[in-house]
């Protein structure tokens, strides 16, 4: 993945850690298939409140 500063910038915005991104990618809880071609790995974060993270 690629750090950019925008990239960077949304997580402190949103409280995400990179690690969170990096393992909903490598172990997701479930992946969607959308019409766009697109993947979206969705991963539970237990120690953010079980909030649910999506990434693409």
């Amino acid at each position: 993945m690629e750090y950019t500063k925008h990239f960077n910038e949304m997580l402190e915005e949103r409280n995400i850690r990179q690690s969170w991104i990096e393992q909903a990618v490598r172990n997701p809880d479930r992946t969607e298939s959308r019409e766009d071609d697109t993947r979206h790995f969705i991963r539970q974060i237990p120690e953010h409140g079980n909030r649910w993270l999506r990434w693409w």
